[in-house]
């Protein structure tokens, strides 16, 4: 469950708030930044390894479950029903 992050932050400042940000985050179990360089217009662009907890992946799979607790009814692709 990893993704890597590219971007890029105003200042260095602001990706350690970012940083610090994701390591606050329940969801987020490690925060490894590959790297960080000054790039255009003095602006920082960096790289980032971000470990999720799998929960982050959970979701209601019973429309039923959905739609009795208030939820959206689900979108389908068009021409496909629901079986109600």
């Amino acid at each position: 469950n990893k993704i890597q992050l590219s971007g890029e932050a105003n200042t260095m400042e602001d990706l350690s708030r970012q940083v610090a940000n994701f390591e606050k985050n329940e969801y987020v179990k490690s925060v490894n930044v590959l790297n960080s360089s000054a790039g255009n217009m003095m602006r920082v662009d960096f790289n980032i390894d971000l470990t999720l907890d799998e929960k982050i992946f959970d979701y209601i799979s019973n429309e039923s479950e959905l739609t009795a607790s208030g939820g959206a009814e689900p979108i389908l692709p068009s021409g496909a029903e629901t079986g109600n």
